[in-house]
């Protein structure tokens, strides 16, 4: 009697499951990689999405090529500014294109690899598995047995991994092109953004309500003062020694900053000299309206005029080429946008103190500069 015996010779891999982004942590500088250190799934994903790089950088032709693709996606991923959406577009869409790199990569080696003959087999085997067939004679009067075939110095070994259980793992294989099988999507959690997200909305919120009520509240202040029932600036010394105030504050601190003053010192400082040269704007609105409503009135236009003018004009200043540069835009299309952006923010700038002087001078008692240190004698 023949007897075929076929041995597997099986190898237990064990699959270490990723444990954190792949860059450190404690050196995220921007909304991109804050958000894959704090978000789990997006932390594993990334070191995944880095293992795949690396290995098609192992495997790739043009590797200069290869890295110039990592860093342009890079700072695609990097421009998504406070949108968690995005950041899951990004890393799903770079997840795509790293399995095409690497089955491209696959189907190149395979083309170039040699045949290699193989006997028929009515199974497909994988290259971990061995098969060993041998023809077995039974002698007359004796049944073979598995455990007669089995050397007594490997029975107690594979006893051993009989009582085991098996566990099977199985290599990655990317998706074809063209095949049905889906991309998997990266969602982020629910929780990590929806907090973020309602926080945002009431900020927002609470940002418009406020606009809306300095509106109004200058509105009927301006009305008021051309009425006659209340001066919001008393001459032009007024509306100048209130609007410098602010911008003295800052010239202090940068003073104070070039001088090699720590940080907080210099902050601090500035903010002193700014208190002080409003407690005298202060004082000169009580004395133009005296202790009533019309002084809390005056007193919040002049704030709330002098305050979006700075505010404006630290965005125009702010906006100045600050996206750095967009992706695929060559370094002379960058410095062209850089210029035109400056171009229009310092148009812009004049713009909004023109009218901002224009605005101040109309809503002063007296049209006239008078005696600086009358202004601030008590």
């Amino acid at each position: 009697m023949r007897m075929n015996l076929i041995v597997g010779l099986m190898v237990l891999c064990g699959l270490q499951a990723a444990q954190g982004a792949s860059f450190d942590c404690g050196k995220a500088s921007n909304f991109a990689e804050r958000t894959i250190c704090t978000v789990e799934s997006l932390s594993l994903i990334d070191d995944q999405l880095a293992s795949i790089y690396q290995e098609s950088l192992l495997y790739s032709s043009d590797q200069e090529a290869l890295r110039q693709e990592q860093r342009d996606w890079l700072r695609s991923r990097d421009a998504c500014e406070a949108d968690a959406i995005c950041l899951q577009r990004e890393m799903s869409d770079r997840h795509i294109a790293l399995l095409g790199i690497v089955q491209q990569q696959g189907e190149d080696q395979q083309r170039v690899a040699p045949a290699v003959s193989t006997q028929s087999s009515s199974h497909s085997l994988s290259p971990a598995t061995a098969v060993i067939e041998q023809p077995l004679v039974n002698p007359p009067g004796h049944n073979v047995t598995t455990q007669d075939l089995i050397p007594e110095s490997n029975s107690s070994q594979l006893g051993s991994l009989a009582a085991e259980p098996i566990i099977h793992t199985a290599a990655y294989v990317p998706p074809m092109r063209g095949s049905d099988s889906p991309v998997p999507n990266f969602d982020v959690p629910i929780e990590a953004t929806s907090n973020g997200n309602d926080q945002s909305m009431l900020l927002k919120l609470a940002l418009k309500l406020t606009a809306v009520a300095l509106l109004l509240i200058v509105l009927v202040s301006i009305w008021l003062h051309h009425d006659g029932r209340l001066t919001i600036y008393s001459d032009y010394t007024d509306a100048a020694y209130t609007s410098a105030a602010p911008l003295i504050g800052l010239l202090v601190y940068w003073l104070a900053s070039w001088l090699e003053v720590p940080e907080a010192p210099a902050k601090i400082t500035g903010i002193v000299v700014f208190a002080g040269l409003m407690v005298q704007v202060v004082k000169s609105t009580y004395q133009q309206n005296g202790m009533s409503g019309r002084f809390v009135l005056a007193l919040v236009t002049k704030m709330a005029v002098i305050g979006v003018y700075y505010i404006i004009m630290a965005v125009l200043l702010a906006g100045m080429c600050s996206n750095g540069r967009k992706k695929g835009e060559s370094q002379r299309a960058y410095e062209a946008r850089c210029r035109r952006e400056a171009r229009e923010a310092r148009a812009g700038m004049v713009a909004v103190t023109t009218g901002f002087v224009f605005l101040s001078g109309w809503i002063c008692r007296d049209k006239q500069f008078t005696d600086f240190g009358r202004y601030l004698k008590p």
